[in-house]
């Protein structure tokens, strides 16, 4: 059984599900709407995406070998929920 197609998907759908409403695509579609330039910021925007997605695809396969995958689970969930409360206290203040 082939299991590289399922990963793809699987893969791509959680990337594609959770870039709509996030700030970078928002602050890309404020850019095309300022310079009218979409290809221009869509190069940008897709050579900064697929740099990010190769550094934290070669960070987790270093990380992987010398964590637990759930203490590296746990650690992000950790990390994500930080940033989380950090945004919704700078969110609050007046």
């Amino acid at each position: 059984m082939n299991v590289v197609a399922p990963l793809v998907l699987s893969t791509f759908g959680v990337v594609f599900v959770a870039e709509w409403g996030d700030l970078t695509q928002l602050a890309s579609a404020a850019l095309v709407a300022m310079t009218g330039q979409p290809l221009s910021v869509a190069i940008g925007a897709i050579a900064a995406l697929w740099l990010v997605t190769v550094l934290a695809a070669f960070a987790g396969a270093r990380l992987g070998r010398v964590l637990a995958p759930t203490l590296l689970s746990r650690a992000s969930a950790a990390l994500l929920a930080a940033v989380g409360v950090f945004v919704v206290v700078s969110a609050a203040r007046p």
